[in-house]
Formats: C-alpha cells, structure tokens, sequence
C-alpha cells in the first residue's frame, strides 16, 4: 500500500509538472509582434512580413484601418507593438500621451496619391473629375489620403462644384474595392494599392499621378508601441536598403528617408 502511495505522488508531482509547462506560452508565440498598418500599406507590409520571417524567423501579425481609428484603438489600450500611420500627427500624439517609445518614431514612406478612373471620362483630371457621376474618397476625418484627396479637389476649385456625388468610403482600401466593383466612377488611392493590385483594375479603367504640389506631403510615419524586440527588429528592417528600393517599386517615394 504505502508502494502504492509512493508512485501516486510521483505521478501527481509529474501532471502537475506537464500543467504548468503547458500553461507557458511557447517562445514563438509570446514573441509575436501585432502591427497596426494604415490601409494603404496592408499588402506591401503583408510583403514585408513574409520576407521579415523569412530572414530572421521572427513572425509579425499585420493589422490595418484608417489611421485614426487606429490611434483611436491604441489610446484605448488595443495590443498593438508597432503602429505604421499614414501621416505623422497620430504617432507623434502617442509618445506625448506616453503611449509609444519616445525617439522610435521615423519617417518610412512619403505616399503618392492617384486618380484612378473609367475610360472616356475626359483627357485630363479636371474634365475627368467633372464628368463623373460618383467620386470615391477615403473619409478625411480619420484618413490622410482622404485629407489629400480633399485637398487637391480644393485646389482645382472643384470641391464646393461636387454637391452629393462625393462617396466617403472608411479607409482607402475600401474606396479601391469601390472602383472594383463598379460602385463609382472615379477614386482618388494611393499609388502603392495600385501597383500592388493591377489585375483588379478592371480594363475599362486607367490610373493617372496627380500632381503633388495640390496636396500636403504625406508624410507616413511609423513608431514603436512596445518594447517587444520582434517589433523592433520589424521597424529596423523597414529601414534597410533592400526594403527602400522596394518601397520606391511599389508606389512610394523614399528621397530624404534615413
């Protein structure tokens, strides 16, 4: 009986040994970085992700919306280890609210914004803007591009001209999925869903550069959250020459970027 005992209390001493090592997170897991990208940069961070794991097996889990709303979840205490914005006043309010790591701020992209449009609207932006029916852009209350958007129809003295045919779309991933699907007849996106997404563009459809002196520079801007190192070894590769060039591929300008 008291043989019996014994291995009894072994075998409890072993589960409760199996228990609490289950209940430790594994290293990979714990070690996961939750980045919270502007919408415009989903697909090429999505890139960039795969290629981080791929050269350092380090994994990071995209997140993306308007950036408003995302510096609206990360004041409200959402999870996020990096936020990626597409303009520099979210992350810079973050680390005065104490909310992100002061000096990890950087500058990683300067957007560019495009009109893309159904053929036969006009030779140039300004016929085009005036024959369309719908115009989709991103809402400027919590979207930079938006803001851009707004900006460049103020400039060509068309903003006030639109009445009810302007469509707000939430982030500017949703206002490309409006021209999509047919929604509307011309959209302001970024440059970088364009290129990242060409075979969606459907045929009877063409994109064209505006001309950047009608809007503020777009000045995305990244910035650590927490200390988690897999966040910051992200935000390090974003800087490197490699990850450059690539960004000035996809429909970025990175001139003047450190």
């Amino acid at each position: 009986m008291i043989h019996y005992q014994k291995h009894l209390v072994w075998l409890l001493f072993a589960l409760v040994g199996l228990g609490v090592f289950l209940l430790i997170p594994t290293k990979s897991s714990n070690d996961q970085a939750l980045i919270a990208v502007a919408s415009n940069f989903k697909p090429v961070a999505d890139l960039l992700a795969n290629q981080f794991y791929a050269e350092t097996h380090q994994h990071v889990e995209i997140i993306s919306g308007a950036s408003g709303k995302l510096y609206a979840q990360i004041v409200q205490g959402a999870p996020f280890d990096a936020f990626f914005s597409a303009e520099s006043t979210y992350p810079g309010l973050l680390v005065q609210k104490k909310l992100a790591i002061m000096g990890s701020e950087f500058i990683y992209a300067n957007g560019k914004l495009v009109v893309v449009a159904r053929k036969g609207l006009g030779q140039d932006l300004v016929s085009m803007i005036r024959s369309a029916k719908k115009i989709a852009i991103a809402n400027p209350q919590h979207a930079p591009y938006g803001v851009a958007a707004q900006d460049v129809l103020s400039a060509l003295s068309l903003l006030e001209s639109l009445d009810n045919r302007l469509v707000f779309a939430e982030n500017i991933a949703q206002v490309y999925q409006y021209v999509i699907s047919g929604a509307v007849d011309l959209a302001f996106v970024s440059e970088s869903l364009v290129r990242m997404n060409p075979e969606r563009l459907p045929d009877q459809w063409q994109w064209l550069p505006v001309d950047p002196s009608w809007y503020e520079p777009i000045r995305q801007t990244c910035v650590q959250v927490s200390h988690k190192a897999s966040a910051k070894a992200f935000l390090a590769y974003i800087l490197t020459p490699s990850v450059k060039h690539q960004l000035m591929q996809l429909g970025y300008d990175v001139y003047g970027i450190e």
